[in-house]
């Protein structure tokens, strides 16, 4: 669920994603999210994980626990995965003869 969790708040801080693409050096956006004014005025957390090194190069209150904004929409995501699966069909068509 932690996991979970972690998921849906990286997809709501994708607007960050290019902030980190201009700046390698973390320390640089570490600043930058502690210094933030909109940011310190609210609860948040931000976690960036390197794939390539297996760890956390980046991680602001990453152990803190988040109330989601809506537990519906948590519920409607899950049951769509469900029951769409991970795809859904884009056209569907049949065959006819033409009139000549």
């Amino acid at each position: 669920m932690k996991n979970f969790l972690r998921t849906i708040l990286l997809l709501w801080l994708i607007p960050f994603s290019t902030l980190i693409v201009k700046s390698q050096d973390f320390e640089d956006v570490y600043r930058m999210l502690q210094e933030s004014k909109i940011l310190n005025d609210h609860f948040y957390g931000f976690s960036l994980y390197d794939l390539n090194a297996n760890k956390f190069v980046l991680d602001v209150n990453g152990n803190k626990h988040f109330t989601p904004a809506s537990n519906t929409k948590m519920y409607t995501t899950y049951a769509a995965l469900e029951l769409l699966g991970d795809s859904i069909p884009g056209l569907e068509y049949a065959e006819r003869a033409t009139p000549c």
